[in-house]
């Protein structure tokens, strides 16, 4: 006859409670709670693919800078060629340096054609706006796929943005928002596991 032992752990309230479903219960109960306690995505970023008629940076930009300072009078005073409509440009990012925007000369490294994305950029404070996959040259769409061991054409990656802004925001009302933007193909939180 087969006899089965099991061993009871007494517990605080005056219940014994099996070994085995104490166990599981841990094994269910604390990567919930370690999950609870961990973010998912970054605060204060999402990530949008844009067309390439609404964002462009050439000669090495890859994204700006803006000065978010309050400061109601400013844009009156500065020249038109450091404000990108409401929003004050302060510097230019490029793959090695970022440049303070002091002439009109860097103005020529970037254009925005969207005054809805501008729109939203200055009402949620944005501080940066910059080139995901800075490293992506929209020009090499080719590459070797060792899989099928053959050339495909690669996905566009030049047209992955994101914003940086004040970490209060709600992602999830300001992706509708961006969304609602004529040629903003989609957006996104970025998960705090990759950061392109």
């Amino acid at each position: 006859m087969y006899n089965r032992l099991m061993i009871c752990i007494h517990c605080s309230i005056g219940n014994r409670l099996p070994i085995g479903l104490l166990s599981v219960l841990f094994m269910v109960l604390i990567p919930l709670v370690a999950g609870a306690q961990r973010e998912t995505h970054y605060k204060g970023v999402i990530g949008f693919k844009a067309g390439h008629d609404i964002i462009s940076f050439q000669n090495g930009a890859i994204g700006l800078v803006f000065d978010t300072a309050e400061c109601t009078q400013c844009k009156d005073s500065l020249p038109s060629w450091r404000c990108l409509e409401s929003l004050k440009v302060d510097s230019v990012i490029y793959r090695k340096r970022t440049i303070a925007l002091e002439d009109s000369i860097l103005t020529a490294d970037y254009e925005t054609n969207s005054i809805g994305l501008l729109d939203i950029l200055h009402d949620i404070n944005c501080r940066s706006l910059v080139r995901r996959m800075p490293w992506f040259d929209p020009s090499d769409t080719l590459g070797w796929d060792p899989v099928r061991k053959e050339t495909r054409i690669r996905k566009d990656l030049s047209i992955h943005f994101k914003i940086t802004f004040g970490e209060t925001i709600n992602l999830d009302s300001l992706s509708s928002k961006l969304n609602a933007v004529p040629n903003i193909l989609s957006t996104g939180k970025i998960p705090i596991y990759y950061e392109g």
